[in-house]
């Protein structure tokens, strides 16, 4: 179901010469969504290492430290 604003901005753009780049979409996460694997690359010059979370880890817990 779209929102009352959302339907009222397509409204208003219906006969105004506007172009919608591409169609929007709102995704919701939530605690049923599952979890997702994501990687970063990181160019070689920042030296900062990047902290992976382990299934279960918290921030807190500090996960596994990954070296580029």
């Amino acid at each position: 179901m779209r929102s009352k604003i959302h339907e009222e901005v397509w409204d208003r753009l219906e006969d105004a010469d506007v172009e919608i780049a591409y169609p929007h979409t709102h995704l919701v996460f939530d605690e049923t969504s599952g979890t997702a694997r994501v990687a970063v690359d990181r160019g070689r010059d920042d030296a900062r290492p990047e902290t992976v979370l382990q299934d279960g880890d918290s921030e807190d817990d500090r996960g596994t430290t990954v070296a580029d």
